[in-house]
């Protein structure tokens, strides 16, 4: 079997929630590691390490979707032998990092965005549920413009987690958090202040 020894790998920013591709191969995973970071240069957060061992690949990337960090293990034959592999966060099953050849990789992404156009569509068709999400677009704005802040540390990096009580913001350097109500008035106060300061222990 003719193995092929490119591949390209997408994944999108936690923080910022821009989209990166790279073209990757043999060469570019030593055993210390290879950080990938955001694409953006005004956020370029590292966002993957891969690292190699002897038989497998270890991934460690911080999801897009429940912002934690997730490690994956993959075999180096079916990194390299599969057309195309999806590792998902395993608390959501949010598809997070695709990996392959291009043009299958490419294919994964076209067809998540119609899965995600779809499903805004039908958020629009309720009020309640637009307004939670207008709240992280809004969010995910502030934050890509570096308008999130510790106000213990002064980091501007936070984890994001969507509860019940809405939008829980966490100083990733101290701990300090906000949580953000899902209401018409939190929403106004943040398309106002344009920033989002985390004090609280």
């Amino acid at each position: 079997m003719l193995v092929d020894y490119e591949k390209f790998i997408a994944y999108i920013c936690p923080y910022c929630g821009r989209l990166t591709q790279v073209g990757i191969n043999v060469f570019d995973i030593p055993p210390e590691g290879r950080v990938f970071k955001c694409s953006d240069p005004a956020c370029a957060a590292e966002v993957l390490i891969l690292r190699a061992g002897k038989k497998s690949y270890i991934a460690e990337i911080i999801c897009t979707a429940c912002g934690e960090k997730h490690r994956f293990t993959l075999k180096k034959q079916s990194f390299w032998q599969k057309h195309k592999l999806t590792l998902s966060c395993p608390e959501t099953a949010v598809d997070i990092l695709f990996l392959g050849d291009k043009g299958e990789v490419e294919a994964e992404l076209k067809k998540q965005d119609e899965l995600y156009r779809k499903a805004e569509e039908e958020i629009c068709a309720d009020p309640d549920i637009r307004l939670y999400f207008d709240i992280i677009r809004e969010v995910n704005e502030i934050a890509k413009a570096d308008g999130v802040y510790c106000r213990n540390c002064g980091s501007h990096m936070a984890a994001v987690e969507l509860t019940e009580d809405g939008i829980h913001l966490v100083c990733r350097d101290c701990g300090a958090q906000k949580i953000i109500e899902v209401s018409k008035q939190a929403y106004l106060e943040l398309l106002e202040d344009g920033t989002i300061v985390l004090d609280k222990k």
